[in-house]
This record gives structure tokens, C-alpha cells and sequence, in this order.
């Protein structure tokens, strides 16, 4: 196998296989780095100077092609409008948390859990992040009537044995 300036993790903290083609890759990514800077380079423009995000056919297609890392949180917090309902409720994730929890949710989302990721790095037992992805689950089901529908179809779904 060629030597390669990748790692056998990739950034997102999943293995990859050892057929990984990591000459290919590289090849691939030689040329999309650049696509890459140039989107990242966009964005930038659209953020610059504290700007706020807005809801347009711009930012709708630039979040089509992917949002950069170092933008998600603040992109995906605005056109979520998560940034918003924070300032209304800035402890309503805390609030939710402190309340008691529906058990068939609980028992639900902590069926769910193992299976998610299992072989990310990142939600290993060890790195502790699945209690967190519980408590983010946990809370969007009980305050979220998407959320709420979603488990309640996964109940019946669960009982019914389908």
C-alpha cells in the first residue's frame, strides 16, 4: 500500500476500512481542497464584519453544497432559529433536563444509542459523548412535537414488532 498523509480515522472519527483506497483519495482531494477554500472563502464574505445569517436563496444553496466547519454552529443556530428561541429561554435545554422523562422515550433512545456510530471514535462508552447525545435527544423529544411524533411512531413501531 502507498504511503499516505491521511489517517486511518477520518475527520469525523469513523475507521476506515482497511480497502480504504487512500492513493485515490488523495488524488480526489488534491483537486476538491480547492472547491473546498473557494466555499469556505464564500462564506466568509456572507459572514464577514459580525453580518447575521439570513434565510435567502443564497444561503439556502451555499448551505446545499455544505457550510464549512468553522461556520456550522453559528450558521446552523441562526437558520434553525435556535439562536433565537436561546435568547427567549436561555435555560430551556437545563429546564428540560430537570424535569422528569417520559420511560418509554428513555427506554427507546437508550435502545438507539449503541447502535449509533458504533464504530466512531467519538461515541465509544469511553469517550462518554453518548450520555450526551442522549440529553440532547432526550430533550428535543420532550419539547419538540416533531420530536415527540418521531418517538411515538418508534414506540409503535417497537411494540407492534414491525
Amino acid at each position: 500500500m502507498a504511503h499516505s498523509s491521511f489517517s486511518a480515522i477520518d475527520e469525523y472519527g469513523f475507521e476506515r476500512h482497511e480497502d480504504f483506497d487512500f492513493e485515490s483519495y488523495e488524488e480526489f482531494m488534491s483537486v476538491y481542497l480547492k472547491v473546498l477554500v473557494s466555499r469556505a472563502q464564500k462564506w466568509s464574505q456572507l459572514l464577514g464584519d459580525g453580518k447575521s445569517v439570513k434565510r435567502t436563496t443564497t444561503v439556502k444553496r451555499y448551505v446545499r453544497k455544505g457550510i464549512p466547519s468553522e461556520h456550522r454552529p453559528s450558521v446552523w443556530m441562526a437558520i434553525s432559529e435556535a439562536d433565537k428561541m436561546k435568547k427567549q429561554c436561555p435555560d430551556l435545554y437545563l429546564k428540560i433536563l430537570d424535569q422528569p422523562f417520559e420511560k418509554e422515550l428513555v427506554d427507546l433512545i437508550k435502545t438507539d444509542l449503541p447502535r449509533t456510530f458504533p464504530d466512531n471514535i467519538y461515541f465509544t462508552k469511553e469517550a462518554n459523548h453518548q450520555a450526551h447525545l442522549f440529553n440532547i435527544l432526550i430533550a428535543y423529544a420532550h419539547s419538540n412535537r416533531v420530536g415527540c411524533y418521531y418517538w411515538q411512531q418508534r414506540m409503535k413501531k417497537h411494540h407492534s414488532g414491525y
